[in-house]
């Protein structure tokens, strides 16, 4: 193996086990059922928020929100990340105090104390059918996949590394400071994930744009049909100029009613449903918010991932975009 690919692997190993050890090592002390399930209610606004995030982009962002920018839908896939920060805010304010008001640790027990326990128990299959089949599933396979992309294809490795064992070894991983250390660990294990998300996409995206602007104009306009004259004009335009005179049809929110992914009509009415069920309901999220040491520094929370929520595309969808234009030129 190359110096690059044992680099590689050292700080995987070394990332890996630097987030399982916090995530224990923070959790210890929390015995019963509330320092399992909601950190003994004594999580701050900022950990509430990068928590969020973590929990929230994953390899369905990096790998297939960043794919569908350069594919069909362009810039219109930002519309799940900006849609939710508005949805965190009426979360924050309108379902939260409500929640935090009933005591409980889990959204199917907040049916239960608003309507029954036929309700709790329909709901608490639901959604461990739905997280166990679809999201799980999607995030461990597309996770494996770049895993074994490249530590297993790309690289001469002493173990028989494929698909399969990546999927294992991911689920194995998260397994052990989830189930050991509940949701504290959880947390403190987000903020190392969630922060080396973001700089990592930082980065990304920067050498996107670095890559971007080293090339003449006439090597990546093939994106779009110019007149020589309009590439002319672009020869000594700045980065940004280029970007948004090239990728002109790739940055627009507003698809067309029949668009196959994301039409116009989805982010009028559709896409809100899931949303608010999403950031809502959906147990492994808003349970961050009911984990807060009071009402005020959920809100916070919620906020401060709103916030970060805004920012996503810029790492995710930008250098998406970016990539359709440098690669679809089979010579770069």
């Amino acid at each position: 193996m190359t110096f690059n690919i044992w680099m590689d692997i050292i700080v995987f190993v070394v990332f890996i086990c630097a987030v399982v050890f916090v995530g224990l090592y923070k959790s210890r002390g929390e015995d019963d059922s509330e320092g399992y399930f909601l950190a003994g209610r004594g999580l701050t606004w900022w950990l509430i928020g990068i928590s969020l995030i973590a929990a929230n982009i994953s390899t369905e962002q990096f790998v297939g929100m960043s794919g569908s920018a350069s594919g069909l839908s362009g810039l219109a896939i930002a519309s799940y990340e900006w849609m939710a920060a508005i949805t965190l805010v009426a979360v924050a304010f309108l379902f939260l105090p409500k929640f935090l008001k009933s005591g409980m640790y889990t959204v199917p027990q907040f049916l239960e104390y608003r309507f029954d326990a036929l309700s709790r128990t329909v709901m608490s299959v639901m959604m461990v059918v739905v997280l166990v089949t679809v999201n799980i599933t999607a995030v461990i396979y597309s996770g494996a996949t770049v895993a074994d992309t490249v530590f297993g294809q790309s690289a001469d490795m002493p173990i028989d590394l494929n698909l399969t064992a990546c999927c294992w070894g991911i689920g194995i991983i998260a397994a052990i400071y989830v189930c050991a250390g509940g949701l504290k660990a959880c947390a403190w294990a987000d903020l190392l994930q969630g922060t080396a998300l973001i700089v990592g996409g930082a980065i990304i995206a920067y050498f996107s744009f670095s890559m971007f602007a080293s090339k003449d104009v006439a090597e990546i306009a093939t994106t779009a049909t110019f007149d020589p004259a309009a590439l002319d004009s672009l020869k000594d335009a700045g980065t940004l100029k280029k970007f948004f005179t090239l990728n002109y049809d790739k940055l627009t929110m507003f698809m067309p009613a029949d668009h196959p992914e994301i039409p116009w009509t989805a982010l009028i009415i559709g896409l809100w449903i899931p949303n608010f069920y999403y950031w809502g309901f959906n147990q492994y999220i808003i349970q961050k918010g009911l984990a807060a040491r009071s009402l005020h520094e959920a809100k916070k929370g919620l906020l401060f991932a709103g916030y970060l929520k805004i920012l996503i595309p810029l790492i995710v969808v930008i250098p998406g975009i970016t990539a359709y234009v440098l690669f679809r030129n089979p010579h770069l």
